[in-house]
């Protein structure tokens, strides 16, 4: 007779779904603030956007992307007085956050028409 102990036990809390539903919260509110011009909370908003992916990034391997975020980071800090110049780094984190999300599994998924449900 099988205990309890000896069962493998797999959690039905699948905190993935919840980092989506977070994620593209986060991404709503960013066009907001583009929409507004509102650089700080943009830029804020980012940076949470990063802190949700980078635990897949590293996982994956995907280190390239650290190196790139790091780098706008530098450049967005270096140029914050400047506005048009700070918008322009702003949008190209923003583009590269999108293109992450959707490398590392977080974005949207295309499915056959014939599909009733998202795969869990």
């Amino acid at each position: 007779m099988e205990t309890f102990e000896d069962k493998k036990l797999i959690s039905e809390f699948n905190s993935a779904k919840f980092q989506v539903f977070r994620i593209n919260l986060r991404w709503d509110k960013i066009n907001e603030f583009r929409d507004k011009s509102d650089l700080l909370n943009w830029a804020k908003s980012l940076d949470m956007i990063w802190d949700e992916m980078i635990s897949k990034v590293i996982k994956r391997g995907d280190l390239h992307y650290i190196a790139l975020i790091n780098e706008i980071d530098a450049k967005i800090h270096k140029i914050k007085s400047k506005r048009q110049r700070f918008e322009k780094a702003l949008r190209l984190k923003h583009q590269l956050l999108k293109v992450i999300e959707e490398r590392v599994g977080l974005g949207g998924r295309m499915k056959d028409s014939d599909e009733d449900e998202m795969d869990e």
